[in-house]
């Protein structure tokens, strides 16, 4: 099941996430949530959407970047 379009895009207004953005979904609970995320995702309209391959620690050990969303945006 999933939120309406406007519960939605409410919460991906909140933390300044838009359609047009690179998306890199993670989870630490083994990849039930990733997978989850990328579906609904993907089903709002969101056009580059990635699972992550690896654990974010991981990532974050093999010292890749990261980025916290500094540009204000809407979900249109």
């Amino acid at each position: 099941m999933l939120p309406s379009n406007e519960q939605f895009s409410n919460e991906f207004k909140k933390m300044d996430v838009r359609k047009s953005d690179k998306i890199v979904v993670y989870d630490k609970s083994g990849m039930l949530s990733a997978p989850r995320a990328f579906w609904m995702l993907k089903s709002f309209g969101a056009q580059d959407v990635r699972i992550l391959n690896g654990s974010f620690s991981k990532w974050q050990a093999e010292g890749r970047a990261t980025t916290t969303g500094d540009e204000p945006s809407a979900w249109v």
